[in-house]
């Protein structure tokens, strides 16, 4: 059995803040309100995502969060589950 992996666009909020984790659940409406705009724009499916980065801290100790159903959908997509 072959499953064809879906196409899809990753749609980053990304947020430089000094506290991420107290604002999570609203930067994650915020994402879910950008893809589905991006979705409406550009007709593709879209995976949102919240890319933080705590002030004074480099790049690359950064986070990239999204809900388990965003990623189960993120899985089943790539044939992964």
């Amino acid at each position: 059995m072959s499953i064809e992996a879906k196409h899809y666009d990753i749609v980053i909020e990304a947020k430089n803040v000094k506290d991420a984790w107290g604002q999570m659940k609203g930067f994650l409406r915020e994402a879910d309100v950008e893809s589905c705009n991006y979705e409406l724009k550009y007709d593709k499916t879209t995976v949102p995502v919240v890319m933080t980065k705590t002030r004074q801290s480099s790049t690359g100790e950064g986070r990239v969060v999204m809900t388990i159903d965003n990623f189960i959908n993120l899985l089943r997509w790539a044939g992964a589950a």
